[in-house]
């Protein structure tokens, strides 16, 4: 597993072509919401499988050896929210907060809170630990940089992160089969110097997701850390269970599915990942009655936006299902005010 000191993951996406836009991530379905919550289980180290496309991928063996939990809130939640003026999200784990900022552009690393030892590293070039809009085959690089203190010593820490979504297709996890799955492996490759001594990290980093859960389902994380000529080798793995807010509900959809605002007053605006195909959008009532239709008609593959009018509607929970003509379909819970 990872070390306190770079406590950090990847979202990350894909789409070339119409049978892949399924597994098409963007900032609007995949990057994390403040108040959302996931609990992850950390298990012993498995193989990441191979690359590819259709590519099967069987962790039904995962074992759970430890259970933490990740919140996401606003930076200026936490105690050292003002020191990463650019972060707009936080996610805190067991005391460590890291900071990042969300945009149509990527998702990126600016810093950490380490409960423990109280280093505080403010990232002045952040690290984009993901790409966005990003598909099968997207590759980046990116220069990471900071200049922090810790335990009186002055540290510079610099490297680069590179990305690439190298396979998609299905996962089997303990709980079950999960379709559209993008997998990205990231290289983070850095030093952190001082006048003593350095010490240079390399991270390899195997992620797998599913549109629509703004946490990976699965991390398997090899980590290399070398010290004064000597490197320890450490292996692990993570995955978000299904208990996680939100996860059960779209594991077996085959569209990515959000709506905007949750909750929703008048308009909402469905973001899916279009097939293609024409495809229609339901509203259903906690008692399963389709109380809202709307047809669309095909559009090019990718992230499509389709505003609905729900101020006709009762306050109370209804369920949003997209339906496309060839089959494929997704769901998303969402909240009328």
């Amino acid at each position: 597993m990872r070390s306190p000191l770079h406590t950090c993951f990847l979202l990350t996406c894909s789409l070339t072509a119409a049978g892949l836009s399924a597994q098409t991530l963007t900032n609007d379905n995949v990057s994390p919401l403040d108040g959302s919550a996931f609990t992850q289980a950390g298990a012993t180290y498995i193989a990441p499988g191979a690359s590819g496309a259709n590519v099967t991928w069987d962790f039904s063996a995962l074992d759970q050896l430890t259970v933490v939990s990740f919140d996401y809130m606003s930076p200026a939640s936490t105690p050292q929210g003002s020191s990463f003026p650019g972060a707009n999200i936080a996610s805190v784990t067991e005391g460590n907060t890291s900071y990042f900022n969300t945009s149509a552009a990527g998702y990126d690393l600016h810093g950490i809170y380490v409960d423990g030892s109280d280093a505080l590293i403010v990232y002045q070039d952040p690290e984009r630990v993901l790409s966005y809009p990003c598909s099968y085959g997207t590759t980046w690089t990116d220069a990471l940089l900071s200049n922090f203190e810790l335990s009186g010593y002055q540290f510079e820490r610099s490297g680069t992160v590179s990305g690439n979504a190298d396979g998609y297709g299905t996962l089997i996890m303990p709980y079950g089969t999960v379709t559209n799955v993008l997998r990205v492996v990231t290289v983070e490759d850095y030093s952190d110097v001082t006048d003593l001594y350095t010490s240079a990290y390399l991270f390899t980093t195997h992620n797998y997701y599913k549109p629509g859960i703004r946490q990976p389902l699965l991390t398997i994380t090899n980590a290399e850390v070398t010290v004064l000529g000597s490197t320890n080798t450490s292996q692990g793995a993570g995955w978000t269970t299904n208990a996680a807010i939100g996860l059960e509900e779209v594991l077996r959809n085959d569209i990515g599915v959000d709506v905007m605002p949750n909750p929703a007053s008048d308009m909402a605006t469905v973001v899916y990942s279009g097939t293609g195909e024409a495809l229609t959008l339901a509203v259903i009532d906690a008692i399963g009655r389709t109380v809202l239709e709307q047809a669309v008609g095909r559009l090019a593959p990718g992230i499509q936006r389709t505003d609905l009018d729900v101020s006709g509607l009762p306050a109370g929970t209804y369920t949003l299902r997209a339906l496309a003509a060839d089959g494929q379909h997704g769901m998303r819970r969402f909240v009328v005010n």
